[in-house]
């Protein structure tokens, strides 16, 4: 009788300590990012993702290589943003210096256009793609980049 009391108080412990550890769970989950609200962490010069939305990444070299920079949002005219992190390419200009894209976003495409505000050629840029070298026509040609819904 005994044996079998002190079987469900431990259960019971048991059984409380799980909860507590599933209740504090959610607390240090992935920050869940939209594009309507953007995290802190964007434009820091590293390749993020957000729950299932992510940034679009931008290097000045091919193959991922080179400083990048990282866009959470469209961005019509690239003259006005340098590349962001450490490496060749550090604070230079984007428009016309980017060689590679990395889409980081699990959802949604992006386009890229040779011109700003979206005119010249333009391609897109599928959900979880890296083109490690932009076509002719791109490579050293972006000027603007658009997140489609």
């Amino acid at each position: 009788m005994i044996i079998k009391h002190i079987g469900r108080v431990s259960g019971a412990l048991l059984a409380a300590a799980f909860m507590s550890t599933v209740l504090v769970a959610p607390a240090s989950a992935a920050p869940q990012g939209d594009h309507d609200d953007p995290p802190d962490r964007v434009g820091d010069g590293v390749c993020n993702v957000y729950g299932s939305h992510g940034e679009l990444c931008l290097y000045y070299f091919s193959n991922r290589n080179g400083s990048l920079l990282d866009l959470y949002d469209s961005d019509e005219d690239l003259e006005n943003d340098e590349f962001l992190s450490p490496g060749p390419g550090h604070g230079q200009s984007v428009t016309n210096n980017v060689e590679s894209v990395w889409n980081r976003d699990r959802r949604h495409s992006w386009r890229l256009c040779t011109e700003p505000d979206g005119d010249g050629d333009c391609m897109v840029v599928r959900p979880n793609r890296v083109i490690n070298r932009l076509p002719s026509n791109f490579r050293n040609n972006v000027e603007s980049a658009y997140l489609l819904d």
